[in-house]
């Protein structure tokens, strides 16, 4: 009897855990097993990821733009919960090829398909934990890295405030719609600088008896009491068939117009950065903006933000499976098949985003092809399985 073979047979014969109380004594033990390598993957992955996908470019930041070091390390903390979301899926597959292996290698399965296990029996604790690991990706994508991108980019910001960045947007333009869709205002504003807009025009035409043009050279947006404070500016008053003109100066005035622009004008996260609820957000103004281009991606987004916590559960299925294909697997075999794997998913991946986003595919397929790819392969394995 192999060392492994043994600690199973010890552990079939406790008849409770304290950290699995309400499952089997046969769920418990391969929950265990699961759990060794999926912590090893997920340390291994995001490990990876955040020296490929922000260390470097921190570093230089660090050398180029002379952003402090102190927040640059700040920032690479704060890269790490959406790091771990992206290792998730790539660790369940690693730990259910590799649990896997190594049951059969030491031939443990055969052992609990003497005893009448199936290996549908066997999969199920697997589908349990896969559950639970989608259920905590679903989580991190919606909550904690949403926030976590947002402060690190609020990090950034701190050197700009003091000159060291320049992120100031230029040329800002935003449309606001009735419920007709009948256009209302016309919004420009030549720079913006994340406290206040510059160079404003603004052709407001609420107004039934008249149409009317604003222009200031600057204008701020004061949140208690919902409108904004111009400055410097003029106001233009034309009836709609030309027989009265009148001119306005003003040095301050307060005009109650939507704060919709600053929000399209303000530093916002990046599109893969946002949470569903953020992305509906983003959707709408884009709606109403009239920029299909940016409506496809956010619907792609916002589809893709339910697909991928759902890949955890494929992974498992399809680790489970070539696991008790296999004999002993090392970690580095193990890594290298689940990078083949994962390689592939994600070049699919990318190829129906592209497809997408140019639309020539509808959000829903572009996001969930390369999950139903994926399903259709651990369906076809799992009909070959021995039960």
């Amino acid at each position: 009897m192999t060392p492994h073979s043994f600690r199973m047979s010890q552990t079939l014969q406790q008849s409770r855990w304290p950290w699995f109380p309400r499952l089997s004594v046969l769920d418990r033990y391969v929950l265990q097993e699961l759990l060794k390598p999926f912590l090893f993957g997920v340390g291994v992955f995001s490990a990876v990821g955040v020296s490929a996908g922000s260390l470097f470019t921190l570093l230089q930041q660090v050398t180029s733009t002379q952003l402090p070091l102190d927040i640059a390390l700040k920032i690479l903390l704060l890269q790490v919960p959406r790091f771990v979301s992206f290792a998730l899926p790539m660790a369940i597959l690693l730990a259910t090829l590799l649990c896997l292996a190594r049951l059969s290698g030491d031939r443990e399965l055969t052992a609990l398909r003497a005893c009448g296990v199936s290996f549908y029996r066997l999969l199920a604790p697997i589908l349990v934990f896969c559950l639970s690991v989608m259920g905590l990706m679903f989580f991190l994508n919606q909550d904690l890295v949403p926030f976590t991108q947002y402060q690190s980019k609020l990090m950034m910001q701190q050197p700009a405030l003091e000159g060291k960045l320049n992120l100031q947007d230029k040329n800002v333009f935003y449309q606001e719609y009735g419920p007709d869709r009948e256009v209302r205002r016309f919004f420009y504003a030549q720079t913006f600088d994340g406290q206040s807009m510059q160079a404003l025009t603004i052709l407001d035409l609420t107004q039934p008896s008249a149409n009317q043009v604003i222009s200031a050279e600057r204008a701020t947006w004061d949140p208690k009491e919902s409108r904004w404070q111009f400055q410097n500016g003029r106001i233009y008053r034309v009836t709609a068939d030309g027989s009265d003109q009148s001119v306005a100066s003003f040095k301050d005035q307060q005009l109650y117009i939507p704060r919709d622009p600053l929000d399209l004008a303000a530093p916002q996260q990046a599109l893969e950065d946002m949470s569903i609820a953020d992305a509906r957000s983003y959707l709408a103004q884009q709606r109403q903006v009239g920029n299909a281009n940016k409506q496809r991606k956010a619907e792609l987004h916002i589809q893709q933000q339910f697909a991928l916590p759902v890949v955890t559960l494929l992974f498992g299925v399809v680790g489970s499976i070539l696991g008790t294909s296999m004999r002993q697997v090392s970690n580095s075999t193990g890594f290298g098949v689940c990078i083949l794997i994962v390689l592939g998913y994600y070049f699919f991946g990318f190829l129906t985003s592209s497809l997408g986003n140019l639309g020539l595919l509808s959000p829903i397929a572009a996001a969930w092809l390369p999950n139903a790819a994926i399903a259709i392969t651990a369906t076809g394995l799992l009909v070959r399985v021995d039960r």
